[in-house]
């Protein structure tokens, strides 16, 4: 068994983790601003870059479960700031 093999999903795992941190990091470097500024060009990088690498990388390919990693992490690192916002800062 190889280790690809144990760790299947794990290419997932860093998308999620990638647009998570994404999304929160830049939820406090826009604080000012409307959500959207940050929220729209996320949504529209998740699914650009999965589109990009199939179609110029051939080792690569499109995976709907790779958009869909992307997107839960958004909605999951703006979900988080948010609660953090009203918790930390009154």
């Amino acid at each position: 068994m190889t280790i690809l093999e144990t760790v299947q999903n794990l290419d997932k795992l860093a998308h999620f983790a990638l647009f998570f941190a994404l999304a929160f990091g830049g939820s406090f470097v826009f604080l000012t601003t409307h959500p959207s500024v940050t929220q729209l060009p996320l949504f529209f990088l998740a699914g650009f870059s999965e589109w990009y690498q199939a179609a110029y990388l051939p080792q690569r390919h499109f995976s709907m479960g790779d958009i869909g990693a992307d997107v839960v992490g958004i909605l999951l690192g703006f979900l988080v700031c948010g609660v953090y916002r009203r918790i930390i800062e009154p």
